[in-house]
């Protein structure tokens, strides 16, 4: 594989594709139904955290099996990476099935979590009993991408994906502008574009996956009834669940905090959330491009290389980031006339999206920081790693956030949490150091008593 800046940004860049165009299905609900009306546009930011915690739960899973198969990848065994990948699937299916009870039977507690205005219940119920069968889709193809990708195969799912998102902007357009199924209200319009794109995406890549990935019946039954597949498997998917259910559920405390502030202000954090996941869209595309690499190198027992990749990853990130600021100056008034967003509220909306291209960047090494300890088989230290962040954010949330303005207090909050851990977790990335974590030799509480007998 081509370690160097070059090939890094072309593994990167079709998962920015694949990542933008998988986002795009909230944003593009947003855009049009922004031009509906208000009530329209602060439902579908109320249904971004369930969104969120949907999509992060498949990825804690997807970066599980990211690791693995590319680590078998590393080895050159294409058996077992076919039947980590079908055994995966099947667990995901599962989840999801569990995922759609609980949103059908708990909707409505759901609902009060969230602080849901009176006014947006209906908009958001309607949009709500179309869109929960499209769980089981959201999931199924973030398997299959995370699969082909720790294959080394970017492209295809990447293509895949953009020609999906494409089919959805016709469908909302034909269902939320121009009503071609009158019996559809906005709201189920948009919903019912993303679950038929949905389901033209999952055929899609169930038909390529099944041609890239011969499946094994004996060998897949095998792969289910090994304990050493549940061990390997949930020993990396439950930590990196855990780290990706903690973002959604700082969300949904933020979200619900500022819908007790009215509709202006989930409007103008609806918006400001979306543009946050544009801008970020190629920060985490780098740390999943990143992860195929570490995964293949450490297969070959090369960490040294690890390191070389890790500080190339720090140095695209620092660009990226100062070009993100450039690009809020240019572009956030068009991008405030897009969603409608009165001219009032546009300096407190630039100032949202300046601190915001801040926070992203140390969120991408964050997010780069964690693939490198999934990569070498320690995802523990990922989650002691969001674990402290996610304290630390809500400390100085109760600062900045509960007794001043909740948006700018919230970004305030994830800029210096973020900071503060990741020059703590920097003692930890040094090859040395990777190699008696790797080895299992070294535990984080074993450091902080040698720190402690050191310091007495």
């Amino acid at each position: 594989m081509d370690n160097s800046y070059v090939g890094i940004i072309k593994k990167a860049l079709p998962l920015s594709i694949s990542l933008f165009a998988i986002m795009s299905f909230n944003i593009v609900d947003s855009y049009f139904l922004g031009n509906v009306g208000k009530q329209e546009l602060s439902a579908i930011t109320l249904v971004y955290p369930l969104t969120l915690i949907v999509s992060c739960l498949n990825f804690g899973m997807s970066s599980a099996l990211n690791s693995i198969v590319s680590r078998f990848n590393g080895k050159g065994d294409h058996f077992s990476m076919a039947q980590q990948s079908y055994s995966a699937m099947l667990i995901n299916l599962l989840s999801s099935i569990i995922v759609i009870a609980l949103l059908i039977f708990g909707g409505q507690l759901l609902f009060k979590i969230l602080n849901v205005p009176d006014e947006v219940v209906v908009q958001l119920t309607q949009y709500m009993d179309i869109w929960v069968l499209s769980v089981p889709l959201i999931g199924l193809p973030i398997i299959m991408n995370s699969a082909l990708k720790g294959s080394g195969d970017t492209l295809t799912p990447s293509v895949l994906v953009v020609g999906t998102s494409l089919i959805n902007v016709f469908l909302d357009y034909a269902f939320i502008v121009e009503r071609v199924w009158s019996d559809l209200s906005p709201m189920q319009g948009a919903a019912m574009a993303t679950f038929i794109a949905r389901v033209i995406m999952t055929a899609s890549l169930l038909f390529i996956f099944h041609r890239r990935f011969k499946l094994d019946l004996n060998g897949l039954k095998k792969n289910l009834s090994d304990k050493k597949f549940y061990s390997s498997f949930f020993g990396l998917a439950f930590p990196s669940t855990l780290i990706a259910l903690i973002t959604p559920a700082l969300v949904t405390l933020i979200t619900s905090t500022i819908a007790k502030e009215g509709s202006v202000s989930i409007t103008l954090f609806g918006v400001t959330s979306r543009v946050e996941a544009m801008i970020g869209v190629f920060t985490i595309s780098l740390s999943g491009a990143m992860a195929i690499l570490f995964g293949y190198q450490c297969g070959k027992g090369d960490l040294s290389t690890v390191i070389k990749l890790k500080r190339k990853g720090y140095v695209l990130i620092g660009i990226y980031m100062i070009f993100s600021i450039l690009g809020v100056y240019i572009f956030s008034a068009n991008v405030a006339d897009s969603f409608n967003l009165d001219k009032a509220h546009f300096d407190r909306f630039l100032k949202l999206l300046t601190l915001t291209s801040l926070t992203i960047g140390l969120k991408g090494v964050f997010s780069l920081n964690s693939s490198l300890f999934n990569s070498v088989g320690r995802p523990k230290f990922s989650l002691y790693q969001v674990v402290a962040q996610s304290c630390v954010f809500l400390l100085f949330y109760y600062v900045f956030g509960m007794n001043r303005n909740s948006i700018e207090g919230a970004i305030h909050a994830q800029l210096y949490s973020f900071g503060a851990v990741l020059l703590l977790s920097s003692f930890f990335l040094n090859e040395d150091m990777l190699r008696k974590i790797e080895a299992g030799n070294i535990t984080v509480k074993g450091i902080f008593k040698r720190k402690f007998k050191q310091a007495a």
